[in-house]
This record gives structure tokens, C-alpha cells and sequence, in this order.
């Protein structure tokens, strides 16, 4: 790989998550995701695919594809992000939380009633373990709402907007 034989590929991955920043701002989605597949790539070869960095250049590329309605990818990598996460911070941390609480929000959009529940109630059970009571009755509300889904008393949620 070219980037990293620069004397600094930090300084290259960093560059690269600049360029995709603008490249964001610009509406260039494809050319975000190209750029952050780069800093990925990067941080994999100079640390581990384990390391942080790289799980939050995962993290930002699954949002990426999210918002580019490639759910099928971003849901292959959201599972992969959990699973780093689980090892790297801990089966109960904030983290795989967050993690669990967008994997439940992608499956209640795409209809997918019972896997939604089943994430978004290991999301609610550790954000109200690590004191986050507020994270967790938005989740319990989120709950609430795949159960009318579920008996189809309200429609499933479109995704529109991801952080």
C-alpha cells in the first residue's frame, strides 16, 4: 500500500479522514466511503483490527452506508463493530450499547420486529446499568413502538436520518 509507505501514515489516515469530511459536506457519499475504507485499511495495517481507531472508522463507514440505504453492508459491518467492541470494551459497556441500540433501530426500519426487540432490549438493559436512565427510556419508547409494529398497529420506521 502506497499510504503507508510515507513516513507518517497517521498523518495519511488523518489527511484521508479530512478529505472525507469534505467530501461529506460536498454530497460525494461514495467518495466518503472510499476515503474512510482508506483510513480503515490504514490503522489496520499500522495497529490491529481491533485497535479503536479502527473500530470507529468502521462505525463512521457503516453510517455511511446506512445513509446510502445499503443496509444489508451496514448491517454485516454493524455485527462485526459489536463484536470488536464486546472484546475491546467489555460485554456491558456504553459502547456495545450504542451499537446494540442502532442495530435495533435498523431492523425495526426494515420491518424486522423481533430482532429489533432483541437488540434494543440488551441496549436499554446495559444503558440502564452504566446510570444512563434517559438513553434507556428512549429505548423503552423505541420498544413500545416495535410492539405496534409487531401488531401492526403502526407502520415500521423508515430510516432518514443516522448519527
Amino acid at each position: 500500500m502506497i499510504e503507508l509507505n510515507y513516513k507518517k501514515p497517521d498523518f495519511v489516515a488523518e489527511l484521508y479522514q479530512t478529505l472525507g469530511t469534505y467530501q461529506e459536506k460536498l454530497g460525494n457519499v461514495d467518495a466518503y466511503q472510499t476515503s474512510l475504507q482508506k483510513v480503515k485499511a490504514i490503522y489496520e495495517q499500522l495497529y490491529t483490527p481491533q485497535d479503536k481507531r479502527v473500530i470507529k472508522t468502521r462505525r463512521q463507514i457503516s453510517i455511511v452506508l446506512l445513509k446510502n440505504q445499503k443496509f444489508k453492508e451496514a448491517l454485516d459491518e454493524l455485527h462485526q463493530i459489536l463484536e470488536l467492541e464486546k472484546k475491546v470494551y467489555g460485554e456491558s459497556s456504553v459502547q456495545v450499547a450504542k451499537t446494540l441500540k442502532l442495530l435495533g433501530s435498523v431492523y425495526l426500519s426494515l420491518n424486522e420486529v423481533n430482532d429489533s426487540q432483541n437488540y434494543l432490549k440488551q441496549a436499554q438493559k446495559i444503558f440502564a446499568e452504566n446510570g444512563q436512565s434517559r438513553t434507556a427510556n428512549d429505548i423503552k419508547t423505541k420498544l413500545k413502538y416495535a410492539k405496534d409494529v409487531k401488531e401492526n398497529k403502526r407502520p415500521a420506521l423508515k430510516l432518514t436520518a443516522v448519527r
